[in-house]
């Protein structure tokens, strides 16, 4: 096994240990916002991300949240990079028509 395969196995437990809850809150500790506003961006990306399929949303937090690329989640996730690409777009595009159907 080599060295960078076992980082990717290392960063996949810890994404499956990781409870959503740990994740949001560090979003809104990153974004530096006030705990009211804190609280609703929490929410509102608890609510988003729960629309997705598991799929689409592993594939979608193990690149936007925990910066590997394409081809390393699909090292993690045991599918192509092309899937990978596949999975973010269509869970950007769900997150999308939810927020649309929300706002109107």
């Amino acid at each position: 096994m080599t060295v960078q395969y076992a980082q990717l196995l290392c960063v996949a437990e810890q994404f499956e240990a990781a409870p959503e809850h740990r994740i949001v809150a560090r979003l809104a500790d990153v974004a530096g916002d006030s705990v009211e506003v804190g609280v609703l961006r929490r929410r509102e990306l608890v609510e988003l991300l729960a629309t997705l399929p598991d799929h689409e949303r592993e594939a979608l937090l193990l690149v936007a949240w925990d910066d590997l690329t394409a081809e390393q989640a699909g090292l993690v996730l045991g599918c192509s990079a092309g899937a990978i690409r596949v999975r973010i777009h269509r869970a950007r595009k769900r997150i999308q028509a939810v927020k649309e159907a929300l706002d109107a």
